[in-house]
């Protein structure tokens, strides 16, 4: 998401880690988040306690996805406060779909020779900078 100039995306994202680090009351499984700034109305989130269980409480009979409209999908999202545990959620999703998984590599060569820096490749693939993909990018139709 991006909302430039938005007041209330500050307090979206402090709430949001809040939530991933534990720091919010859970009354009967669930969450309140209330955004003062941005929304006059409530949220309110049910917590799971494993990935499994959040892939089917958000995408329920994901391996039908074929026969559902696009909109269904459209209105599901899961919202991570970390870039790692994304990746974790987004893989652990993208294996209960039916279709076969592709993977994509980066390129990790040089064309000129004197542009390259001393880091191992190994390093390299490990990085995962914002706006990039990372080093091993598994997709599915």
């Amino acid at each position: 998401m991006h909302h430039l100039g938005d007041l209330g995306v500050e307090e979206f994202s402090s709430l949001l880690l809040q939530t991933g680090n534990g720091n919010l009351a859970e009354q009967e499984g669930k969450v309140a988040l209330t955004l003062v700034k941005a929304l006059t109305k409530s949220l309110r989130c049910n917590v799971v306690h494993d990935l499994a269980k959040l892939a089917e409480r958000i995408y329920p009979d994901l391996v039908n996805l074929n026969s559902k409209d696009i909109a269904w999908l459209k209105e599901r999202t899961i919202l991570s406060p970390k870039k790692e545990t994304g990746y974790n959620i987004n893989n652990t999703i993208l294996d209960k779909l039916p279709t076969e998984c592709v993977r994509y590599q980066s390129v990790d060569s040089v064309v000129e020779i004197k542009k390259t820096v001393l880091y191992s490749v190994e390093f390299l693939h490990s990085l995962n900078p914002p706006g990039i993909p990372p080093h091993n990018l598994f997709l599915k139709l």
